[in-house]
């Protein structure tokens, strides 16, 4: 029904799904630099939510405890932009989630371009917390490592559709 997508390649029908919605996310605002990263840093993990017309939705909690995914901004993870940890699961349905993201770099020799976006890098991070656990090779989809897209494409919500069928 939801095609063209990738969910088979990527196996969103054997991972962990989230049993209700909204999705409660709580960022750690003494990881983040200023304003203007925070500001893209919510609108990444918001993509999924406004791509779905909020059906996927989320909502910013201020205290951890009431998260059901907890975000924070480092400074390096070794050979990625970001990571997603489900810190606790329950009989398939995910409990508790981690998403950490890299400061974006600004590139050598291009004032002013950045090289890779902290929204984009939320974005596809916010993508394996629902459930797409491993990458695509489609290009011009957030969940292709690297990618070059900002937000989720048709390809990508046909995907997470195809995982939460039962709300569409």
């Amino acid at each position: 029904m939801f095609t063209p997508n990738y969910a088979t390649e990527s196996g969103v029908f054997n991972t962990v799904r989230w049993e209700r919605f909204p999705l409660a996310v709580w960022i750690d605002a003494s990881s983040v630099q200023d304003a203007d990263e925070m500001s893209d840093l919510r609108a990444g993990l918001s993509e999924w939510s406004d791509a779905t017309g909020g059906v996927l939705g989320v909502q910013f909690v201020e205290k951890g405890e009431d998260a059901d995914i907890m975000v924070k901004l480092v400074d390096r993870i070794q050979g990625a932009n970001g990571r997603t940890r489900f810190a606790w699961t329950d009989h398939g349905f995910a409990r508790l989630a981690t998403i950490e993201v890299v400061h974006a770099q600004w590139s050598r020799g291009n004032v002013g371009i950045k090289s890779r976006t902290v929204q984009r890098d939320a974005a596809h991070e916010m993508g394996h917390a629902l459930g797409i656990m491993r990458h695509t090779t489609k290009p011009g989809t957030i969940m292709l490592p690297d990618a070059a897209v900002d937000n989720p494409s048709p390809l990508d919500v046909n995907t997470i559709k195809a995982k939460y069928c039962e709300l569409f």
